[in-house]
């Protein structure tokens, strides 16, 4: 019987009977206790039906190896009930052997609780959102969202002449989000009206370089010659380089004409045109339309004078103002029209006699095409004024003359700042300036920009709706302001996604979620690109809208130039007496000749050099 005894205390002092109890404990403790049988109203699955099994096996492996030394404790006391030594060392074998395995046994069982709890919280949950992101879903859209877009665009640097296409009567504009060049048609470009918005900074201005670019450099490779006029309100460092080298290069003539006080070149805004014209300038820049409001019936006796006058010449500034002196007070007097010509000709620029000065019907017509910038300005109202003026007897003179067949080259007219230099003559204009060979591109800050055009006389939302309609092609860059950046996004049409509308999670009693296995889908219409993208393009990043195409992102890029002559520079006051006696004496050098008048051209006056370049 000692030999029994010893023959337990050996089997319960082994390794695999410890391990074997402390491996079901943990067991047990990570798959849990319960339940053992499946209910009948249960839907059982494979993984229920091997769950159960493994804990009855568990379990019998529990039974086995920790409660079965007690029958052989009891075994032994019945065969040596008389044997009281016997007994006693059985039972102190057994409960040493208990006492040794319940600390690993005990320990085993937190373990697997804790392995239970790490898992259910965290991996499970984990594991949930890895699962659901790699899921194979029937669809996988979504909505926009911000953090997605912002700061994903960056510009890209490139040489745009590598791209031009001018041989096949492409223009480009930039390259693709994969850059692919990105084109727009000759033919359509040239019949189609454009605009280009966004604030300042943005790239409006590198963009237009290009495109004016291509237009000049078209001359080498079309039969029929463009003409290109930019008027810009504001100095820029490189657009009229960028001109100028390009006529230089295609072989045709570069004016640069500055409206400024000091600035370069004259013009005569009462001479160019027909009578009816010369009539329609005069009563713009005169103030003489008619608003709708009591002040229209003062302006009559005005009207008439100034009616009569046209009748017998044309007129330039001074003369004009001269003449409205000389009517007789006993015909009322044109007191505010004679105040506004004497504003006027306080600049130079606008002062000229009226058959000399810049004569835009002249680069209308001659063969060989004309490439003329014009600065004018933002702050000056008279300035301002003149350049409406400048811009109604181009759009009279593009209509008149293709009508006349006059015309041997088409005209493409650049307005930066439209908000300043729109009027209701040109807003009329664009409705037919495509029909006679002149395409019109206009630059401004913001699609609300002409709502507020700082003129009574406009009704600014009709303006700005006119403009819309009327400019098919639109470059749009960044929009801060959410309910333009909605108006921009509305340009480029409406998609529908089929996305997730109700999708569930899970809590369990570990605290963690888990995300379920139903999703409800539901299509819902989005613009196809979104204000969060307008709201977050980089600089020089636009969207291109034009008919007929699905609206595509281009990446535009600066046309280096190395023109390094600041035109803007002010004549010095010592160079200026001296240039205004070689405006007196009709100085050849300054002059042009064409038809039976004379044109003043851009002056080549003593300018400062600056040190910067383009940049690369």
């Amino acid at each position: 019987m000692l030999g029994f005894i010893l023959a337990v205390e050996s089997a319960l002092n082994s390794a695999w009977w410890l391990t074997s109890g402390c491996g079901s404990i943990l067991l047990l403790s990570l798959i849990s206790f319960s339940p053992l049988n499946l209910q009948e109203s249960e839907t059982k699955t494979t993984l229920d039906f091997i769950m159960t099994r493994t804990r009855r096996v568990m379990l019998l492996v529990l039974l086995i190896f920790i409660c079965l030394p007690l029958p052989l404790l009891a075994s032994v006391c019945a065969q040596l009930i008389n044997a009281t030594a016997t007994c006693d060392e059985a039972w102190s074998v057994i409960t040493a052997s208990y006492r040794r395995a319940f600390p690993p046994m005990m320990s085993a069982f937190i373990l697997g609780k804790l392995i239970l709890f790490m898992c259910n919280r965290y991996l499970f949950t984990y594991a949930s959102h890895f699962m659901r992101k790699f899921r194979f879903k029937v669809s996988d859209e979504r909505l926009s969202d911000i953090r997605d877009v912002a700061g994903k665009v960056t510009p890209k640097n490139y040489l745009p002449s590598k791209f031009y296409r001018l041989g096949d009567d492409k223009f480009f504009i930039g390259l693709s989000e994969d850059n692919t060049p990105v084109y727009i048609d000759g033919e359509r470009l040239r019949k189609t009206h454009a605009e280009i918005i966004g604030p300042t900074g943005v790239g409006k201005g590198i963009v237009v370089g290009v495109i004016l670019d291509q237009f000049i450099a078209m001359n080498k490779y079309s039969k029929k010659g463009n003409v290109v006029i930019a008027i810009m309100p504001k100095q820029d460092l490189f657009l009229p380089h960028i001109m100028k080298q390009q006529a230089e290069a295609s072989g045709c003539r570069f004016m640069f004409f500055d409206m400024s006080p000091q600035g370069v070149g004259q013009w005569s805004p009462f001479s160019g045109g027909s009578k009816r014209e010369r009539r329609s300038r005069v009563m713009s820049v005169l103030g003489m339309g008619e608003t709708g409001k009591l002040d229209d019936f003062y302006k009559l006796g005005e009207k008439s004078l100034i009616d009569d006058l046209l009748k017998k010449d044309d007129f330039s500034v001074s003369t004009l103002r001269r003449a409205l002196e000389a009517m007789p007070a006993s015909t009322g007097g044109a007191k505010r029209s004679i105040d506004t010509l004497k504003e006027i000709e306080l600049i130079d620029t606008f002062n000229c006699k009226k058959d000399r000065g810049l004569k835009l019907e002249h680069i209308l017509t001659q063969d060989k095409p004309t490439i003329l910038y014009v600065n004018s300005s933002l702050t000056d109202n008279v300035i301002i004024k003149m350049t409406k003026a400048f811009i109604l007897e181009i759009t009279q003179l593009a209509i008149s003359l293709a009508s006349q067949r006059r015309r041997p080259t088409h005209l493409t007219l650049f307005c930066d700042e439209l908000r300043f230099l729109i009027s209701d003559e040109f807003d009329k204009a664009l409705a037919t300036l495509a029909m006679y060979d002149t395409n019109v591109i206009s630059a401004y800050q913001s699609p609300q920009d002409l709502e507020k055009v700082g003129d009574d006389n406009l009704n600014g939302p009709a303006i700005a709706h006119s403009v819309h309609v009327n400019n098919q092609i639109k470059l749009l860059y960044r929009i801060g302001e959410f309910r333009q950046a909605e108006w921009a996004a509305g340009q480029t049409g409406k998609q529908y996604k089929t996305i997730a509308s109700r999708e569930s999670t899970e809590v369990d009693q570990f605290g963690s979620e888990k995300w379920s296995n139903q999703r409800m889908l539901e299509q819902k219409e989005e613009w196809y690109y979104t204000e969060n993208l307008f709201q977050s393009l980089p600089e020089r990043v636009g969207v291109l809208i034009e008919p007929g195409q699905k609206a595509r992102v281009v990446y535009t890029a600066f046309v280096p130039t190395t023109g390094t002559t600041d035109f803007y520079t002010p004549i010095p006051d010592d160079v200026k007496p001296e240039v205004e006696q070689e405006k007196d004496q009709k100085s050849a050098s300054n002059r042009i000749s064409g038809g039976s008048s004379s044109e003043v051209a851009p002056q080549e006056l003593p300018q400062a050099k600056l040190n910067w370049k383009f940049p690369e």
